[in-house]
Formats: structure tokens, sequence, C-alpha cells
């Protein structure tokens, strides 16, 4: 990964390193740990959270105060969704086709001047202004 990039986190990102024990949540765990650090600069929706917590209730809701309480303080700018972000996602889901919350994130990256996601989610790739990194492509450190 390039130093002084923010990277935006899509949600699968979170919940992989929350229910994967395998390579994928290994990846998203050192990933957050590198945030956490500094090395990287993280960037996420607030709306996010809803998303995080509606997969974990439905998976393993045991995890859900612990992992709440980790996103929360994790070192990362959670950028609010707000008017000026709806008005850029009715632009974006008429261009584009996507659905309503990949838009909100879609604008929340524009807005704030992101142009890379972390994602698992190929309708990312539909955007040609941004630039998809797969979790399992990310670099090792090591």
């Amino acid at each position: 990964m390039e130093e002084d990039q923010t990277y935006y986190l899509d949600s699968n990102v979170f919940i992989y390193a929350v229910v994967n024990t395998e390579k994928l949540g290994n990846k998203c765990r050192n990933l957050l740990k590198d945030i956490q650090v500094g090395k990287i600069i993280g960037i996420t929706s607030c709306l996010t959270y809803d998303e995080i917590i509606w997969i974990l209730r439905k998976i393993c809701p045991d995890k859900i105060t612990e992992s709440s309480k980790n996103f929360l303080n994790l070192n990362i700018k959670f950028a609010d969704v707000n008017k000026l972000v709806l008005h850029k996602t009715e632009n974006i889901l008429e261009k584009y086709s996507l659905k309503p919350r990949d838009s909100i994130h879609i604008a929340t990256m524009q807005i704030n001047n992101c142009n890379k996601i972390i994602s698992e989610d190929s309708d990312f790739d539909k955007v040609e202004d941004i630039k998809r990194i797969n979790i399992l492509e990310l670099e090792d450190e090591n």
C-alpha cells in the first residue's frame, strides 16, 4: 500500500475481521492494526456501523458488543451521512445503477477526496473514478 494514501473501508473489511478465521480475516485484522497505528489512513461512513451490526446480529450476535466497541475505537475517520452526501448519492444511483448503500459509500468517498476502496464487493468496479482493492490482494508487511 502507498504511504500517505487514504483508503475507504467497506463494511466487509470489518465483518471479515470479526468472523473469518482464515487468510481473509487475517488480512482484515492486519489492515485494521496498520490503521490503528497510523501506517495507513482509513475512512468509512457512519453507515458502515449499521451494516456491520446488521450482519453480526444474524451470524454471531455474541460478538456485537465487543465488535461495536472495537469499531468505534478505531483510529479511522468516520464520515457523516448528510444531505450533501445524499445529493451526490442521487447522481451515483442514476449513473451507475448501484445499490443505495453502495452509492452512499461512493458519494462519501468523493466528498472526502478518496479514490481507493478496500472491498470484496465487485459492484464498486462499475465506478470509473475509483479503484477497488480486493482484501486478499493487500500487500503483506512482513
